[in-house]
C-alpha cells in the first residue's frame, strides 16, 4: 500500500487540544481528501515543530483519527527518506520516496484506477509535471502562492495587519485575461464553435471554419480554468489556497472579476466531485 505522510503540529493548552499543519501538508491532505480517501493510500501524521505560517485543521473526524497508532512519529521518524525530505511525502514501491507538494498531488492522482479522476492531470498528463525550477507556472503553483499564504499567515499570527493584498493575486487576474495556451487549439475552437452552432436551434447548420490566420486571442474559446478549458489539479491547489487569502481580505475579491468568476466555477467542480 502506498503511504502519504503529512505533517502536523499538536497544541494542548488547558484541556483544549489544537492541530496545525504546514500550508503545503494541509494542501496534501486536502487532495487526499478530494479524492474521497483513497483505499490503496494509508494516510500517516508526522508530528513536528511547524516553522513558518501553518493552518488549522478543524475537521472532528480528522481528530479521531488521530490515534496514537497514527502518528506515524512523535518528534522525528525512523524512515531516512522522511528525515532527508521536506513533508508532505508520498511513498510506493517500497523504496520509492516523492517529496515536493505538487509533486505528491500530482501522484495521489496519477495511482487511481478511475480514469475521471486521471483527468485531473491534463492533457497527457502533463499538468505542473515539470519542476519549480524550470517551469514558472509550476513555481507559481508550488513556491509563490504558498510563500504568500505563509507570509499572510505569519502577519495574522503576529498580530499585524494586512495592508495590502499578495502579489500573487493580480498575478493570477492577469493571466486569467490572458489567451487560452494550449494543444491543438485551432481544432479544439472549430469542435466548440460547431457545438454551438449545433445548439442554437437553427434549422440550417453549417461547417464552421476557422484556420491558423485567425489570431489566439480572437478564437471563441474560453479561459474558465487555470489552465484552460480544463479542470485540474492545478485548479484544485490555486482555488484551495486562492480562497483561504480572499477569507482573509474579504472586501477585495470585487477588484478581481476574472479570479471571482473562476472561484465560482471552480467552486460547482468541487461540489460536484
Amino acid at each position: 500500500m502506498d503511504q502519504l505522510y503529512i505533517e502536523i503540529e499538536i497544541n494542548t493548552r488547558n484541556d483544549n487540544t489544537e492541530i496545525y499543519s504546514s500550508v503545503e501538508s494541509f494542501m496534501a491532505l486536502y487532495m487526499y481528501r478530494y479524492l474521497h480517501s483513497p483505499s490503496n493510500i494509508k494516510l500517516n501524521f508526522v508530528r513536528t515543530t511547524i516553522r513558518g505560517g501553518k493552518l488549522r485543521l478543524r475537521s472532528e473526524s480528522l481528530r479521531r483519527e488521530l490515534t496514537e497508532e497514527k502518528i506515524h512519529c512523535k518528534e522525528a521518524t525512523s524512515v531516512e527518506a522522511i528525515r532527508d525530505l521536506r513533508l508532505p511525502i508520498y511513498a510506493k514501491d517500497e523504496n520509492t520516496y516523492i517529496a515536493g507538494m505538487c509533486a505528491v498531488c500530482r501522484e495521489l492522482v496519477a495511482r487511481q484506477e478511475c480514469v475521471e479522476r486521471r483527468k485531473l492531470l491534463g492533457f497527457k498528463g502533463t499538468c505542473l509535471l515539470a519542476p519549480a525550477e524550470s517551469s514558472i507556472w509550476t513555481r507559481f503553483c508550488e513556491v509563490d502562492i504558498v510563500d504568500a499564504m505563509n507570509q499572510l499567515l505569519s502577519t495574522l499570527h503576529s498580530g499585524g495587519r494586512l495592508d495590502e493584498i499578495p502579489k500573487e493575486v493580480p498575478r493570477f487576474e492577469r493571466h486569467m485575461n490572458e489567451p487560452v495556451r494550449m494543444h491543438n487549439i485551432y481544432k479544439t475552437a472549430r469542435e466548440q464553435a460547431q457545438q454551438q452552432n449545433s445548439g442554437a436551434g437553427t434549422k440550417k447548420k453549417y461547417k464552421v471554419i476557422l484556420d491558423c490566420s485567425v489570431p489566439k486571442e480572437k478564437l471563441p474559446i474560453e479561459h474558465r480554468f487555470a489552465e484552460g478549458i480544463s479542470f485540474t489539479i492545478a485548479d484544485i491547489i490555486l482555488y484551495t489556497l486562492i480562497r483561504l487569502i480572499f477569507k482573509y481580505c474579504k472586501d477585495m475579491l470585487v477588484l478581481f472579476p476574472l479570479t471571482s468568476t473562476w472561484l465560482s466555477e471552480v467552486t460547482l467542480k468541487i461540489l460536484v466531485c
